[in-house]
């Protein structure tokens, strides 16, 4: 059982900026020591966080974490809602009851799947061209190029694409200088979003947040509002067509489907109205610190491993030609080339295991009870935070041997082999019904990122010239944010 005071001591041997799994990684790889009577690393981990926040199971068994997100769907419940509330008002399928998340994911699905994906492929294009053309102006000729935040212009990038693929909007957040209106709006709610401490409770009440509040909400829905009345107006019309697969285009397909079905009017009412531009926030909010982190850490693995970048290279050479900058124009007229990638989805799945984002909040009730071992002593949730601790379970040496060294190689091998993933065990997108709508989309991204940059430039960190940019010191070092720079 963990505890804030403990939590606290532990914390204080890691530096300021570490991620906040570093207390429960420690207490599981050093479990001897907190639990001495144990005969095994225990599968969960109880916090009991009182007066801060609701006591938390943190499972770090993927058998266990099966359980809640798989074998029974548990809803993410309370603490899940008021954590997304500053981004969507409560309205998106992580805040909803389950019945209400099944009706809105058979919705959204489909605009998320690999099929529909990949009609979009020259919206993609030309957003990934805008990225590779800003990255091609930073490289040095010869030699290294000028330090450059790779992870604000990956952030950018996925903006826009999510976007195009969403709603068919051109942000151009890759375009200005800084984050534009959206980005801007977005990013600022992203930063309200915090545990429901009795501190943060009462701050959330500030007149001057709240007005905040409403002017970044009215921005974002000034931008993606007139798609979404574009396709009522068009619902009905003799001649309507879906046929540009965009995600809002799907939706509306599906839903006059059924009204048709049913035999009811096509009148959507304000909360169908409100929900899908609530939706379309967090799939932009989800999707982009997931997809814009694992193309930087994706890059800074291959650029600390250049056996693994060449391997990386002679798939890109083999499936698109020998001439990088032919791969546009093959992938335009062959989407499906992306998928003969298998050692670049490799590279990135390892990145994900190895930086992994965010687990999922699950609600526990009496009727939800989780059984550690075959026959074993029921365990009740109620009164808990279920979370799915990816961070842990990415990091145990008995499900990931040689957990903490980069190998792609875990993705191709074999049942027979001691680095294939125990099933389960890779949670980067969850599992489940409710797992990661847009998994796909991130995936496909990314893999194409590295076909435009990974053979035409080499990259590496550039710590202390950043140090010198930033006009940082040895008294505030621990401050310093990972960036890179380029060469051809």
């Amino acid at each position: 059982m963990g505890s804030p005071p403990l939590l606290a001591k532990i914390r204080k041997t890691f530096p300021k900026d570490a991620h906040h799994s570093e207390p429960v990684i420690e207490i599981l790889e050093h479990w001897r020591d907190y639990f001495p009577g144990a005969k095994q690393c225990p599968p969960f981990v109880a916090l009991d966080l009182w007066p801060m926040r609701k006591a938390m199971l943190r499972v770090s068994d993927p058998r266990l974490s099966q359980q809640f997100t798989t074998v029974k769907a548990v809803t993410r419940g309370q603490t899940s809602r008021q954590f997304m509330t500053p981004v969507s008002l409560g309205l998106d399928l992580l805040s909803t009851d389950l019945p209400t998340h099944r009706v809105w994911r058979s919705r959204f699905a489909p605009g998320f799947l690999p099929r529909n994906l990949l009609t979009h492929m020259p919206a993609l294009l030309e957003e990934i061209g805008i990225f590779t053309a800003k990255v091609e102006r930073q490289t040095g000729k010869p030699g290294w190029g000028k330090v450059f935040q790779l992870e604000d212009w990956a952030t950018s990038l996925t903006f826009d694409v999510i976007a195009r693929v969403a709603v068919d909007v051109k942000l151009g957040e890759q375009l200005v200088d800084g984050p534009g209106p959206f980005r801007d709006a977005l990013q600022t709610q992203i930063l309200e979003m915090r545990p429901r401490t009795p501190w943060n409770r009462l701050r959330s009440c500030s007149p001057i947040l709240i007005y905040r509040a409403w002017r970044n909400h009215n921005t974002m829905s000034e931008l993606l509002m007139p798609k979404v009345q574009a396709r009522i107006a068009a619902m009905g019309s003799k001649g309507t067509t879906y046929d540009d697969k965009t995600v809002i285009d799907l939706v509306f397909k599906r839903y006059q489907e059924n009204c048709e079905r049913k035999g009811e009017p096509l009148k959507p009412d304000k909360a169908f109205v409100d929900t899908i531009i609530s939706n379309l926030k967090v799939f932009i909010f989800a999707g982009h610190d997931t997809t814009s982190s694992t193309i930087c850490f994706s890059l800074y693995q291959l650029s600390k491993h250049p056996e693994f970048l060449a391997k990386v290279r002679e798939e890109h050479d083999a499936v698109f030609g020998a001439d990088p900058l032919a791969a546009p124009a093959l992938l335009l007229e062959h989407p499906h080339k992306i998928n003969e990638t298998p050692y670049t989805l490799a590279v990135i799945k390892e990145t994900l295991r190895m930086y992994p984002l965010a687990g999922t909040f699950r609600e526990g009730s009496d009727e939800t009870v989780l059984h550690a071992e075959e026959g074993g002593a029921p365990v009740s949730t109620a009164g808990f935070d279920l979370i799915d601790g990816v961070w842990e379970l990415h990091y145990r040496p008995d499900l990931w041997p040689r957990p903490y060294d980069f190998l792609p190689q875990r993705w191709l091998v074999g049942e027979e082999d001691p680095l294939f993933p125990v099933p389960y065990s890779w949670r980067a997108f969850e599992h489940g019904p409710m797992n990661c709508i847009g998994k796909d989309l991130a995936l496909l991204e990314i893999r194409l990122v590295l076909v435009h940059v990974a053979r035409r430039y080499d990259f590496e960190t550039a710590w202390e010239e950043w140090d010198k940019i930033q006009g940082y010191t040895e008294a505030n070092i621990d401050r310093l944010r990972g960036d890179l720079r380029t060469r051809k």
